[in-house]
């Protein structure tokens, strides 16, 4: 299987085809792994409050009402 947009044997990756500009240019490479990993962290948050927000909509069981009495 080839792709012609980046000229490459994708099945093999033997990566003969043409690099793109990210090899060439470390910034550019340090800067897209600082985003990716503030994405993952803003990922973990969100996940987290919204696992805190369906288990705050769990009703409580028995025993605890009965304590508030």
């Amino acid at each position: 299987m080839r792709n012609d947009k980046f000229d490459a044997h994708l099945r093999s990756g033997n990566g003969t085809g043409r690099r793109d500009g990210v090899d060439r240019h470390p910034e550019k490479q340090q800067g897209w792994a600082r985003n990716l990993k503030f994405a993952i962290f803003y990922l973990a948050v969100g996940v987290v409050l919204f696992l805190a927000n369906q288990f705050a909509k769990q009703p409580r069981g028995e025993g605890t009402s009965a304590m508030r009495s």
